[in-house]
């Protein structure tokens, strides 16, 4: 009986901690129920031999993580942050971070390309367009069409149209045959969008004249087409030998 007794006291003492544990826990949950945690933007990136160690020299491995890091450092904690409101320079340095990492892979630059690309600070760009120039310029195959990319975020979102005309510039220099046309057109689209037709004209009609041989077919009725029907007016159009079959 005396045992049963002292075993009764010590369950009943641990039940008044559990209980007393309980009302701090709700307490506690109470106050911080509505609270977050301050936004403090993108974290600089830390050096590449540090963030390496940290996963024990597993580069693949610190590649895939920083991937999902920049996919989610604005929307955690219950948290939802617009794209405009990153630090662009911040992320763009996580970039090169991780395309130091691996630089065939192309996860890294869509997500600069589609996901960064659509900030609603439109300014904040720059960085972006900086990071797609440099791995569309990497020499690896099939890179350019991030250069691509950078020329349409400058065209069309961030709208500085001299940028835009070097970066189109720069995609046309590395056209080899085989490659497709559109990376020598593109600095006529530019200059057509800048509304220059004449420079435009002169890119289109130097291409044809060098590089017709080198082209598809197809490639080359689009660019006779685009000279006819965007670039000539009607009296021009009527005396161009080129425009001779179009309609």
């Amino acid at each position: 009986m005396k045992l049963y007794t002292q075993t009764f006291k010590d369950h009943k003492i641990v039940f008044i901690f559990f209980l007393f544990f309980i009302v701090c826990q709700a307490l506690f949950s109470s106050k911080i129920q509505y609270e977050r945690a301050n936004w403090s933007n993108v974290p600089q990136a830390p050096a590449r031999t540090a963030y390496v160690a940290s996963f024990l020299g597993d580069e693949t491995l610190a590649h895939r993580v920083l991937g999902n890091l920049l996919q989610n450092f604005g929307g955690s904690g219950g948290r939802f942050v617009a794209i405009g409101d990153y630090d662009m320079r911040n992320v763009a340095e996580w970039l090169y971070l991780g395309n130091s990492l691996d630089p065939k892979s192309e996860y890294l630059p869509f997500l600069a390309a589609y996901f960064f690309g659509a900030s609603q600070d439109k300014e904040k760009l720059r960085p972006i367009i900086a990071y797609l120039e440099e791995v569309g310029t990497s020499g690896d195959k099939e890179k350019w069409r991030w250069l691509v990319q950078a020329v349409i975020l400058a065209r069309f979102e961030l709208k500085d149209t001299d940028l835009a005309l070097r970066l189109a510039n720069k995609l046309a220099s590395l056209w080899r045959p085989g490659m497709p046309a559109m990376m020598m057109q593109m600095p006529a689209f530019v200059q057509l969008g800048m509304g220059d037709k004449e420079a435009s004209y002169r890119i289109m009609t130097e291409l044809l004249r060098e590089e017709a041989d080198n082209m598809h077919p197809n490639e080359v009725n689009f660019m006779v087409d685009y000279i006819c029907t965007r670039l000539l007016t009607a009296a021009q159009k009527d005396s161009d030998p080129l425009c001779v079959d179009v309609p």
